[in-house]
């Protein structure tokens, strides 16, 4: 009798103590789907910055394009449920440009070399395909509408009247982009599953702005006009996990 009440006695134990855990910790402990998370991680890309106004080399040829790399982090804040996921992403992306020639009209506000910083941030959703790969990774694409801001520092000023390394010119973009990845097929968030993804992006200006940086605590807008003459062509690769 002692070993049958000492039986029920350890089984009812633990059923109030996974009672207990039930109450206590969050949902997203027994199932990744239909959870909210935040992923973050690293990226690299190319761009390709296009203007309307061509230009000549030296060697006679049309150019009208200025090819960088970048590197940066990106972030994406979902929720998924069974195979389905959206949320918001962003990407900030920090990169070099040579040879960069900006206009106004037909005025060269400025040319030379410097670096470029990238922000683009935008509502997305994501399709899982449901057919593991070797039964620990999965597939999935999707896309996302962009809204984004290019910043160009010209460090080695070659040509353009009143302009000085102080000075900043800022795109405001619009554009939208479409992704590729496989992403690690974990049951719990906790587990950090890992992704990785290809990608694409394009944007066009919308508004170009020439600030003052001189003072950091307090960046004077000297002047800002529409404009659709600036346009990049972006292929990344992200690299990232599950945070929490």
């Amino acid at each position: 009798m002692k070993q049958n009440f000492f039986s029920n006695s350890s089984i009812l134990s633990i059923f109030l103590k996974l009672l207990l855990l039930t109450i206590i910790l969050p949902e997203s402990v027994y199932s990744y789907e239909n959870q909210y998370h935040l992923s973050a991680g690293f990226s690299l890309s190319t761009a390709s910055i296009k203007s309307r106004y061509v230009e000549q080399n030296e060697d006679g040829e049309l150019e009208d394009e200025t090819k960088s790399n970048a590197f940066g982090i990106t972030s994406r804040f979902g929720h998924k449920y069974t195979n389905t996921e959206v949320g918001f992403l962003s990407d900030i992306g920090f990169g070099k440009v040579k040879d960069v020639t900006v206009k106004d009209g037909q005025t060269t506000l400025v040319n030379g070399d410097g670096h470029y910083r990238h922000f683009s941030l935008g509502p997305y959703i994501k399709q899982i395909i449901d057919y593991p790969i070797q039964n620990k990774w999965k597939l999935y694409f999707g896309g996302s509408p962009l809204i984004g801001m290019q910043t160009l520092v010209i460090s080695n000023v070659r040509a353009g009247e009143n302009f000085n390394t102080k000075k900043r010119i800022s795109f405001e973009n619009i554009g939208a982009g479409i992704f590729l990845g496989i992403e690690e097929d974990l049951p719990h968030k906790e587990m950090h599953p890992t992704f990785f993804e290809v990608g694409f992006s394009y944007m066009v200006s919308n508004k170009v702005s020439i600030v003052d940086a001189s003072n950091f605590k307090e960046v004077k807008t000297l002047s800002s006009r529409k404009t659709k003459e600036l346009s990049g062509t972006f292929f990344f690769f992200r690299l990232g996990c599950i945070l929490f």
